[in-house]
């Protein structure tokens, strides 16, 4: 067998380079003939060089590039060949030639005999100026496009002389959607040569590899649903998938393996609707467009992208009949400069602009900007309904249990109750149906689909690989192994079983087991009797893997139907603790490590009259803060066989009334926790939450005079 690897982008992060060249040096240890080659400065024009801040790699990005991947030959013992020195100085004359024989409006139909450059190179036009569709007209555009063309063509007419010379059998290339792995995937289909691509998988430990397609193509996953969608997930299945989702609204970049873009501000949804002036009563609906750059340059979604738009305008017409339902539209945050290497997406800005400032929108119709740091998985929260054209967020909301719709198929209408709306009728027979749901609505059912999904998508679509160590989202990478010999034959089940896969010309696919279709699902029906929490799982399987790990530092800011509920716990020694709210309560996990078990519980306090506190232990009520206008403290005894070795200490707020304590100058239901200690009989103060002076003051909205008034007589 004979592979040609081709390098381009994946020469420029080490995550990439060093994924395919492990691949490639573990083929050549099983007896492949392997060749690889790099641009080394082929391309005059890339996806890198159109981006204003592209990575901050700056002007010298081609020597960055062809430096970093010589280096990793180095690392891994692959000899590397450079296609610039095999580049035949009359192709280039050619290719330059034809291109400026074009004129703009011939550019994306424009073909070199068989091949169709002009569409070849047409995707990193679209990605990087960020355009729904590619219109002639704009100069700097158009030049652009023209120098993707003349590169584009050497790029073919060189790489295809060393396939039509070399008599390979294999060709393995990062990704294939941007312009010179797009030309490389397409000239070895062209000739029949078996195309294999690789990229990141949804977690940084592992890769996803395709077959003659894209990773992770629409065709694959719906194909590994067929196989996966009835076997039930065990509990440590469903825990891993919970765990896996908190770390991702919480912004853990490790677990992304890019950027994250939205992460939980656990802002109530109370907050999320005044500050969007939504009257009461209506539902919130939100709608979660995809980012442009990656819509249309997907070759599976590239027809899409303009069709977004119209969907999301029948999405807003189909809502008229439905005045209860204020509908709120997340711009994607990429859309903004800052988010994406300095360059706007205008068309989806100026879109988005007309809607926020039409008249006859405002009652009804909210957008938050893409620079805006609302976080979507709050508003997630706050919402009834998501509408995803095919976002993400529409399986988040799922993994909710909450009513998800899409405008395409995707992997989320793969899930039966996701609702796929094509047409304007679709909208209106949907909505009919959705429009009269309560606010707070989850099915434990779509929940339930939506956990397998995941599932699948996190372990079936992709593949352990821990030979590349992943730093973080900017793809920094380094080698996991020491020495070559780790990656010979029998060292380990997943690399042999890929490179079987590859010699064989067959995808690497799972497939379930005797042992899996023979699961019994009492287990999944007993964790989905009611929607679970992710979070509260999520949280707990943080604490035991230690994956996960709060600042210090972090405010706590929860809410009631009426107010604040407010913490802040600064300084907490011996006990790792995490923390997070929904609705009226305040949750906090924790564990006394090897310190002895608390049995008792010390808290200093503030809540008006008009407010009271539930206080729980693992779903276990064991006491009752009332509110009495005053600075208070409190020693809680904790009852026997409360305590476990992880814990969750829940505070829900409630009303005692409907008054207001004016002598306190507060709004009705503030509740404040200033201290709390955990006591133990024998041995004192085991561990404090301590409110230090400064935060004390800025965390509170009790002026200093009021606070002395209030705390004459009572030590603090």
């Amino acid at each position: 067998m004979k592979i040609l690897g081709v390098s381009f982008l994946s020469s420029l992060w080490d995550m990439h380079g060093y994924q395919e060249l492990t691949l490639l040096r573990a083929l050549q240890l099983r007896g492949a003939e392997v060749d690889y080659y790099f641009c080394d400065g082929l391309a005059n024009i890339c996806y890198a060089k159109t981006l204003p801040n592209f990575g901050g790699f700056g002007p010298g990005i081609c020597d960055i590039c062809s430096s970093s991947g010589r280096r990793r030959c180095g690392e891994t013992g692959i000899a590397g060949h450079s296609l610039m020195e095999l580049a035949n100085p009359a192709d280039a004359g050619t290719a330059e030639k034809w291109a400026a024989s074009l004129s703009p409006e011939e550019y994306a139909a424009a073909k070199y005999g068989a091949y169709a450059v002009g569409a070849w190179v047409l995707p990193s036009i679209k990605s990087s100026y960020r355009l729904v569709e590619y219109h002639p007209g704009n100069l700097e555009v158009d030049e652009v496009y023209r120098q993707y063309l003349g590169d584009g063509l050497l790029w073919v007419l060189t790489l295809d002389r060393i396939l039509s010379a070399g008599g390979y059998n294999r060709l393995l290339v990062f990704n294939g959607r941007l312009t010179f792995e797009n030309i490389s995937l397409e000239l070895a289909r062209l000739r029949g040569v078996d195309v294999y691509t690789h990229e990141r998988g949804w977690v940084g430990d592992r890769i996803k590899i395709g077959r003659n397609a894209l990773p992770g193509s629409l065709a694959a996953c719906g194909q590994a649903w067929e196989r996966w969608r009835d076997i039930p997930l065990t509990r440590v299945q469903i825990e891993a998938v919970a765990n896996y989702q908190c770390r991702r609204e919480l912004g853990d970049e490790s677990v992304i393996g890019w950027r994250a873009f939205a992460k939980r501000d656990f802002v109530p949804p109370r907050k999320i609707r005044a500050r969007l002036d939504i009257a009461p009563g209506k539902a919130v609906w939100a709608l979660f467009p995809s980012s442009t750059d990656e819509l249309s340059a997907d070759p599976e979604y590239s027809a899409s992208s303009l069709e977004q738009y119209a969907w999301m305008e029948n999405v807003i017409a189909a809502l008229e009949r439905h005045p209860r339902v204020h509908l709120v539209i997340r711009m994607h945050p990429n859309m903004a400069a800052e988010r994406f290497d300095g360059r706007n997406s205008e068309y989806d800005l100026k879109w988005f602009s007309r809607l926020k400032n039409d008249e006859k929108y405002r009652s009804r119709l909210s957008v938050i900007d893409a620079a805006d740091k609302c976080s979507t998985y709050d508003l997630m929260d706050a919402a009834t309904v998501g509408l995803a054209y095919v976002s993400t967020c529409g399986l988040e909301m799922a993994l909710r249990g909450k009513v998800a719709c899409c405008g395409v198929r995707s992997n989320l209408n793969l899930i039966d109750r996701i609702s796929l709306l094509k047409t304007f009728d679709d909208m209106r027979e949907c909505f009919a149906r959705h429009a009269v749901l309560p606010e707070g609505h989850a099915d434990a059912a779509v929940q339930r689909q939506a956990f397998r999904l995941l599932h699948m998508l996190l372990n079936k679509l992709t593949i352990p690989f821990p030979l590349v160590k992943i730093h973080g989202w900017n793809l920094g990478a380094s080698l996991n192994y020491a020495s070559s010999g780790e990656l010979a034959p029998g060292e380990n089940a997943e690399l042999d079983w890929i490179c079987q896969c590859v010699a064989d010309g067959t995808a690497p696919e799972y497939a379930p087991t005797d042992a899996d279709r023979a699961l019994s699902a009492d287990g999944e029906d007993a964790m989905f009797s009611g929607v679970l929490d992710i979070n509260e799982i999520g949280m707990r399987m943080g604490y035991e893997n230690k994956s996960l790990d709060l600042s210090k530092n972090r405010r706590l800011n929860f809410s009631c139907d009426h107010d604040d509920l407010e913490a802040c716990f600064v300084n907490l020694p011996h006990v790792r603790k995490y923390r997070y709210m929904s609705g009226d309560k305040a949750q906090m996990f924790f564990s006394s490590g090897n310190e002895p078990p608390p049995d008792r519980l010390c808290l200093l306090y503030y809540a008006p009259k008009s407010l009271h506190v539930e206080l729980s232990l693992n779903h276990r009520p064991f006491a009752t803060l009332a509110g009495s206008g005053w600075v208070e403290s409190a020693t809680l005894k904790i009852p026997d066989g409360y305590l476990r070795e992880f814990n969750l200490l829940s505070f829900k707020a409630e009303s005692s009334s409907q008054s207001r304590d004016e002598s306190c100058g507060e709004k009705n239901g503030v509740f404040r926790l200033y201290k709390m200690d955990f006591l133990s009989v024998g041995h004192g103060k085991i561990t404090s939450f301590i409110s230090a002076a400064n935060d004390f003051l800025y965390s509170s909205r009790l002026n200093i005079s009021m606070l002395n008034r209030k705390m004459r007589g009572r030590p603090l």
